[in-house]
């Protein structure tokens, strides 16, 4: 949506992301609109695994976040930090897994992602589903637990 950019800016599903395997999806945009359907954090409607599996929803200018660095292998957001986030409200759900993560076959297993999956309840996938396997969480309630 950048006025004289070519179609790799103008949508996300079709930005620089996917042309490497990831980004945008309809797992991000279905997981977004029942997070903002279902009280999502004041801060964050939801945050990703990964920078490259959130930038087409950041530059689309929607409230997503990742929490680990570009393949998502990287720990950038500690669970003491996520754990303040749940506590003062400013997130809520957070989507991992599936197919709309990094396409470079790095895989997306981190401290942070390793004990929200761990910790929190992961939303009945008909509730919301964009279809490719990936698991939306949601934290609420559980800050103490994502900072032990």
């Amino acid at each position: 949506v950048f006025p004289g950019a070519g179609p790799s800016f103008q949508s996300r599903g079709n930005g620089f992301t996917n042309a490497l395997g990831g980004g945008g999806g309809s797992d991000i945009d279905a997981a977004l609109a029942y997070a903002e359907a279902h009280g999502a954090g004041t801060r964050f409607a939801l945050i990703v695994s990964s920078e490259e599996e959130a930038a087409d929803s950041v530059v689309a200018g929607d409230r997503v976040a990742a929490m680990g660095g570009f393949t998502g292998r990287e720990t950038v957001l500690a669970p003491s930090y996520l754990a303040r986030l749940v506590a003062s409200g400013a997130a809520r759900y957070f989507l991992l897994g599936g197919s709309s993560g990094p396409g470079f076959g790095f895989g997306t297993t981190n401290a942070t992602v390793s004990k929200v999956e761990s910790v929190c309840t992961a939303v009945d996938s008909s509730a919301w589903s964009g279809g490719t396997g990936a698991t939306l969480y949601d934290c609420t309630g559980k800050a103490s637990a994502l900072d032990s």
